[in-house]
């Protein structure tokens, strides 16, 4: 199962969360609480409901609404806290509790989910936990009927038929999701004076308006300090996917005889793919570099003479672009390459300087990207192990943010040539085929290593702007480079 909510997937927006939960403490503990606690509990099923409802028709604000459910359940929550808040003479014990528990549910985020999960659970967990919590009408004194696990359980059963027969949502139409919707909203919303009873209907609506909505099949799902790596295999079974959070991370073709087919950002048509024809047409690489693993896609591209170094910094991606059940560039293609595990900037530092003909810097494609990767003294180092005519390549495709100010700044204060090429997929046959919309930067000590994309015109040059600064290890700017003006709304309606 994969459940995940859009507010993480953006960078600094982890920033709301945290503001919106320190606030709940400081609106239900004032002397005269700002807002009434029974406004927030008529008004936590009306939110509720639609966090897993606005996942099927996909009208709905993906981050605003997680967010003001999340204040909301949250202001439930403390709002019952303080409502059992004892007498003076025991506030000192009243408040130890509650910070240890805040503790408590701090080491299980940190230690205990990611061990126990293969995917992010905390967030949908923490929905239905809160509302077991939920006060009950003063006037029932049962905590518990049998019809609290009965009705939720009729109503997955309903639902979950499709699921036995392997039908997806998309295959109903408009018709069949609106009244799915209908049909989980009612029900759950009648559930709402029996907090069990209204948590596991919840809980049923998270489930299947992520497993219902998933169209390619999940293969496996791995878990690390990293994030979830999940491998799928769409739903023609043509490929299998590598993704991480939202972000592809690579794909291949299911059928051996194109094992060796470079897709996605890396494939022959885009920019890399012609540039490291061109490359090893003009001049000869012995030594490759590359930060960031993926599923070894680049690992095709190399030449028997050839020497490949891979710096990868997340032991799942290890794991999983070696496993032949799912991809072979690796298994096809490796002879002659190896993999550091670590983070690429440190790991790369205790190569010989000059070593490598060409490094090429795959790591800025998620929403959450490697900074530390990005700054003056990273791109110092990159040049300080470059061979004198060597040439650095950047992947910077990336769906928030637009690095090209950023690269063509660096690459004016450090006085190094640069080029940039954006790609799209232009016929239907290329979009059928993996082809994914990329961005390249490349850089170089001086414009005559850059000569062989003189005449291709799709190559620009990078164009520093004066009013930036560059990014060092101790300055950055996100919000500076963020290319999605409506970065509140679904991803679906901004990059198309």
């Amino acid at each position: 199962m994969h459940i995940t909510t859009d507010v993480a997937s953006v960078p600094l927006l982890w920033v709301l969360p945290l503001t919106l939960y320190l606030l709940t403490f400081v609106f239900v503990f004032a002397r005269r609480p700002w807002i009434p606690h029974d406004w927030m509990v008529f008004a936590q099923p009306f939110l509720l409901i639609p966090i897993g409802v606005h996942r099927f028709g996909g009208v709905a604000l993906n981050v605003v609404i997680p967010l003001v459910v999340f204040f909301v359940t949250t202001m439930v929550c403390h709002g019952e806290l303080v409502k059992r808040r004892p007498s003076t003479s025991h506030l000192t014990e009243f408040y130890f509790w509650m910070s240890l528990g805040g503790m408590l549910g701090g080491i299980f985020n940190v230690v205990a989910a990611p061990l126990l999960f293969n995917w992010v659970a905390e967030y949908p967990l923490m929905l239905v936990l809160a509302c077991f919590l939920r006060p009950r009408p003063i006037e029932d004194h049962v905590l518990f009927k049998i019809g609290d696990v009965l009705f939720p359980g009729l109503l997955l059963t309903i639902i979950g038929i499709p699921l036995l027969l392997g039908v997806h949502l998309t295959d109903w139409g408009i018709i069949g999701i609106l009244g799915l919707g209908i049909i989980l909203g009612l029900g759950t919303y009648s559930f709402r004076h029996r907090p069990f009873r209204f948590g596991l209907g919840i809980g049923i609506i998270l489930l299947l308006s992520s497993v219902l909505l998933t169209q390619d099949e999940v293969l496996i799902q791995d878990r690390s300090f990293f994030g979830v790596n999940t491998v799928q295999r769409t739903e023609t079974g043509d490929y299998h996917v590598l993704v991480h959070g939202n972000t592809i991370h690579g794909a291949q073709h299911t059928d051996p005889s194109r094992w060796h087919e470079p897709l996605t950002y890396y494939h022959q048509e885009g920019p890399l793919g012609e540039l490291l024809h061109a490359l090893n047409g003009s001049r000869t690489l012995h030594q490759v570099g590359i930060i960031g693993l993926g599923t070894g896609t680049l690992a095709c591209y190399r030449l028997p003479h050839q020497h490949w170094t891979y710096y990868e910094i997340d032991p799942s991606v290890v794991r999983l672009a070696k496993d032949t059940r799912y991809f072979h560039y690796l298994s096809e293609c490796g002879d002659g390459i190896d993999i550091i595990l670590g983070d690429g900037r440190r790991s790369l530092a205790t190569a010989q300087d000059g070593f490598y003909d060409i490094l090429i810097i795959d790591a800025f494609s998620s929403d959450a990207i490697p900074i530390h990767l990005l700054t003056r003294e990273a791109l110092a180092l990159y040049v300080q192990k470059l061979s004198p005519q060597g040439v650095i390549v950047f992947h910077i495709s990336n769906i928030n943010l637009d690095l090209s100010t950023v690269m063509s700044n660096l690459a004016d204060d450090a006085k190094l040539a640069g080029r940039i090429e954006p790609f799209r997929p232009v016929t239907e046959q290329q979009e059928n085929n993996r082809l994914s919309p990329s961005s390249w930067a490349i850089m170089a000590r001086t414009p005559s290593d850059l000569s062989i994309v003189d005449s291709d015109p799709r190559w620009k040059p990078l164009e520093p702007t004066p009013s930036t600064r560059v990014w060092t290890d101790d300055y950055s700017n996100i919000l500076s480079v963020l290319n999605n003006p409506f970065i509140l709304l679904p991803k679906s309606w901004t990059t198309k």
